[in-house]
């Protein structure tokens, strides 16, 4: 990756965490799954896993299908952090379907909104 789209990734995140700067210096260099990515910035495996898993959701980094991450184009930002958001949300609602928690989802699915209080009457 470029000097410059690392610049890009500093003016989009300005609140970056040094454990953070850390994990993206490596994944400037290539992809990596998570157990390398913290021998490489000794940082202890849950805290890495944590952090990347903060820097998925604000869309700055994804993940290939064999578990390791890469960096993103700026510009894919944006669409990493609603794909993001959207399989959260799917993961969520089959859990709570299974759970019986439902009902939060399917005023959430029809109305666009959370539950209000007159929906529980």
């Amino acid at each position: 990756m470029s000097f410059r789209s690392i610049e890009a990734y500093k003016e989009i995140l300005p609140k970056i965490t040094a454990k953070e700067e850390s994990i993206l210096n490596v994944l400037c260099i290539g992809s990596y799954k998570a157990e390398s990515i913290s021998k490489f910035t000794s940082i202890p495996l849950i805290t890495t896993r944590a952090r990347l898993s903060e820097l998925f959701d604000k869309g700055v980094i994804n993940q290939y299908e064999d578990g390791s991450y890469f960096l993103v184009d700026p510009e894919e930002t944006n669409n990493i952090k609603e794909k993001r958001l959207e399989e959260k949300y799917l993961k969520w609602k089959k859990l709570g379907e299974k759970n019986g928690w439902h009902f939060r989802y399917e005023v959430f699915d029809k109305h666009g909104r959370e539950p209000l209080p007159k929906d529980y009457e």
